[in-house]
């Protein structure tokens, strides 16, 4: 079963079209691969487990076991292109949902929120 998705829609902000697609993969435990564009412009594949999705006000993020970095990472919605879903992969191999919580409360802790301030830019 899978839960509704409610996202805002204004004149300054409409929901990337591959934001349901993401959904689906969270919730059928399957790994996407996708083009990723930091704020500089770099582009970079990558191939990952998503375990979640987090709305920050007029972001939208993926928390994700990243198979390139070997670590959890958060990627932002709408730097992703060309998101493909790819092969099931094993709910709880990394722990989960709860698994990268905690790994953001040690960041947070250990940073005091640097290390997360780029989500929403």
């Amino acid at each position: 079963s899978s839960t509704a998705l409610y996202a805002p829609t204004t004149g300054k902000w409409t929901p990337p079209d591959h934001l349901v697609t993401l959904r689906h993969a969270v919730a059928d435990s399957r790994a996407i691969t996708f083009v990723y564009v930091d704020r500089r412009g770099s582009r970079s594949e990558r191939t990952v487990e998503p375990v979640g999705l987090h709305f920050w006000g007029l972001t939208w993020s993926t928390a994700a076991w990243c198979r390139m970095r070997q670590g959890w990472r958060a990627f932002r919605v709408d730097r992703m292109e060309e998101v493909r879903v790819e092969e099931p992969f094993p709910a709880l191999r990394h722990g989960g949902l709860e698994a990268y919580l905690k790994h953001v409360k040690a960041e947070v802790e250990a940073d005091g929120w640097a290390r997360m301030r780029g989500l929403g830019q």
